[in-house]
């Protein structure tokens, strides 16, 4: 748990890590809501406020009602169908352009079709570039910046993901970033890595133990 201090005049220092993590700039508007035993700030909201009356049956719809099965299975099936999931070795001859041929077919999927990279596939990604190919982990937070940045990319559990990078980028090993980004839930990590509970109280608020 991270702590500040309230000054005279009522002010608070939201901590940098936090800041960084949910994208929070200078002049970045909050609303604050008392939850009865705190405080929660977040965004303010972004649209024009309207009322209930001004939005219910907006959309003029005369056909037959449509089932919440109809709606799921619509829902699934346009996603799904426009998606395409990646393995490891297609990122990596996509990122590092170094088989001709296969990196010619690779790019070419990433042109054309809606790319789902998976967590495991991410993690792998990292390990090859890392440990096969001898990059440093300044030089693969980059190209995951502006590979996570194309339109058509969808990384699974893209929050975690996104909380994992920022919080590589300070200290933990991208896949201990990734365990703790992952267990956000629970707030308490237990680990013989003394390294990594070291790194992880520098970068999240979570309850870290050796198993005793």
């Amino acid at each position: 748990m991270q702590k500040t201090k309230m000054s005279s005049k009522g002010q608070v220092i939201i901590p940098k890590n936090l800041r960084d993590i949910y994208k929070w700039e200078i002049g970045q508007e909050l609303a604050i809501i008392d939850t009865g035993d705190g405080i929660l700030l977040k965004p303010a909201q972004l649209f024009k406020e309207t009322k209930l009356e001004q939005v219910v049956g907006i959309l003029r719809y005369s056909g037959k009602p449509i089932t919440l099965e109809e709606m799921e299975g619509a829902i699934i099936n346009e996603l799904w169908r426009k998606m395409t999931s990646v393995d490891t070795n297609v990122i990596v001859r996509f990122l590092k352009a170094d088989d001709r041929t296969q990196f010619a077919k690779a790019k070419s999927l990433f042109a054309r079709e809606i790319i789902y990279i998976t967590t495991t596939v991410l993690l792998e990604t990292e390990w090859v570039l890392r440990y096969a190919c001898k990059f440093n982990p300044l030089e693969i937070i980059e190209a995951f910046e502006s590979l996570f940045g194309l339109a058509n990319v969808v990384v699974e559990d893209q929050l975690l993901v996104q909380n994992a990078h920022q919080w590589h980028k300070s200290e933990p090993d991208f896949a201990d970033a990734l365990h703790l980004s992952k267990s956000q839930a629970i707030n308490k990590f237990a680990t013989f890595d003394k390294s990594l509970i070291k790194a992880g109280k520098k970068v999240t608020g979570f309850q870290f133990e050796e198993p005793k």
